[in-house]
């Protein structure tokens, strides 16, 4: 995974490597975060919006439509159907949530989170998660900072 559309993966603890590099598919984009809800299912978000899959273990990807155009900066499925992504829009500076009953198939905005770049997400299940990131603005007026909380409301089956 990184800049220039590459994913590479290993069977043997990172003793040898193995890339897959589709310049159709992935062109030049850069990937910062990937996930894998089980042995088959993964997948990967990056630049421009993309999102790609496998159903094989990482032997081939497909693209997948986010139906964004932001920089998209982590993915977590708690199981093959059911994902979360974060994302930036950096001509309004504001971050994304999007997320998926379908394995990918579909992607919907389920937050948009004003002045907050958000760059990484931990999903434990279909009720908690947890997503880091940082401020594009001081939060008081007297320029100092504080932790803001924002609850997204659950994804109905």
């Amino acid at each position: 995974m990184g800049k220039f559309g590459l994913i590479s993966s290993t069977t043997d603890g990172g003793i040898s490597w193995t890339s897959y590099d589709d310049p159709e598919l992935l062109g030049k984009l850069g990937l910062w975060g990937m996930d894998f809800a089980d042995e088959l299912n993964g997948w990967a978000a990056g630049d421009g919006g993309a999102i790609v899959h496998t159903a094989d273990g990482g032997v081939t990807w497909k693209r997948q439509t986010s139906g964004v155009p932001h920089i998209l900066m982590d993915v977590d499925f708690v199981d093959n159907l059911q994902g979360w992504v974060v994302g930036f829009d950096r001509s309004t500076g504001s971050s994304v949530v999007l997320s998926t009953l379908d394995g990918g198939a579909t992607w919907n905005e389920q937050a948009r989170i004003p002045s907050e770049g958000i760059r990484a997400l931990f999903v434990l299940d279909a009720e908690h998660a947890w997503a880091v990131g940082e401020q594009q603005r001081r939060s008081d007026e007297d320029g100092s900072q504080k932790l803001l909380r924002y609850e997204v409301d659950p994804v109905e089956p």
